[in-house]
């Protein structure tokens, strides 16, 4: 259950990061 937890968060997370490194290289480019 614990480590279940942790998977869903950590995907949550990298989701996350994705959507701000992609408006970040929208708005440079």
């Amino acid at each position: 259950m614990f480590s279940l937890f942790m998977n869903m968060l950590i995907i949550f997370i990298i989701s996350n990061i994705m959507m701000i490194l992609a408006s970040i290289l929208s708005k440079k480019s």
